[in-house]
């Protein structure tokens, strides 16, 4: 005798989750607002920020984000080739927050675009959903190639170690700071480079400076990943980093040291060829 087996199908909408044999629907998700952070001198206006929030089914003290968006208007008059937008999820102030940055290419004057983005998931436990999203733009480059950097704030200090500068041809891949000392790993371009130099910004709400370093040079011996340890710059051409405290949600307080970054300023190439790095404060800091 022949046994027929049944098959059955099921069919569960997408916000399904199966428990113990029991179809369980899935909470939709809820659009939070969030905040703007208000910057002078900004080429862009934003409206309606807010991200996506799922609550879990199965737990419900946990919470999901799964994305967020803006509206992006270009006021400043002239074509923006990039702009760097920062959005900060935060539970307290400067510490216990995660940072996502977005960038918009091509906006023309007098563009407006929604900048949207579900690419991450960020996930917690809590009672209730306490987590604050501020949205603000870092920095621009014009079509132009001139630039313009956020003003500093001490509720955003500056807290890389290094500046990324995207047309340098010396790359800094690490830098770790110790004590008022740096160490500092590099990685040259495809150019052979034969000399470079490091320079040092202080960029803090009451002002910004900047110092160069000295003169290194190289030898074909020298690998493809240079250890720069206090070499350009010595310890009393460094700015002490700044102590920037900030108060808990629970009411500890929590301290960071910021302030100060190094960058590639100068290089010299083996053919003979030179490149130098703007210094203006809107040239380095714009995506930084």
């Amino acid at each position: 005798m022949l046994k027929r087996l049944l098959f059955v199908v099921v069919l569960l909408s997408p916000n399904a989750v199966t428990y113990a044999g029991q179809a369980v629907q899935s909470p939709e998700p809820a659009t939070v607002e969030g905040t703007i952070e208000p910057l002078s001198g900004s080429p862009v206006r934003l409206l309606y920020p807010s991200y996506q929030l799922i609550q879990g089914s199965s737990n419900p003290k946990k919470f999901q984000i799964t994305g967020h968006q803006v509206r992006v208007e270009n006021t400043s008059g002239r074509t923006i080739r990039r702009l760097h937008m920062k959005f900060v999820y935060a539970q307290d102030v400067g510490c216990c927050s995660s940072t996502r940055v977005e960038v918009v290419d091509w906006l023309a004057a007098g563009e407006s675009r929604v900048l949207k983005s579900s690419h991450f998931r960020m996930s917690w436990v809590a009672a209730t959903n306490y987590m604050t999203m501020t949205v603000m733009p870092t920095g621009s480059e014009f079509g132009d190639g001139s630039h313009w950097a956020a003003p500093r704030s001490a509720k955003y200090p500056l807290f890389a170690e290094a500046l990324s500068l995207p047309e340098s041809h010396l790359i800094i891949r690490q830098c770790t700071w110790v004590g008022e000392s740096y160490k500092a790993l590099l990685n040259p371009g495809q150019t052979k480079i034969a000399a470079y130099r490091l320079g040092v910004v202080k960029d803090a709400p009451d002002g910004f400076d900047l110092r160069l370093g000295n003169w290194i040079h190289l030898t074909d011996t020298d690998s493809r990943i240079i250890t720069d340890e206090s070499a350009s710059l010595s310890p009393d051409q460094l700015f002490p980093r700044e102590k920037y405290t900030f108060v808990m949600r629970n009411g500890k307080t929590i301290t960071h040291l910021g302030g100060v970054a190094i960058f590639v300023a100068e290089l010299e190439f083996i053919d003979g060829k030179t490149w130098r790095q703007n210094t203006s404060r809107d040239a380095l800091l714009w995506c930084n």
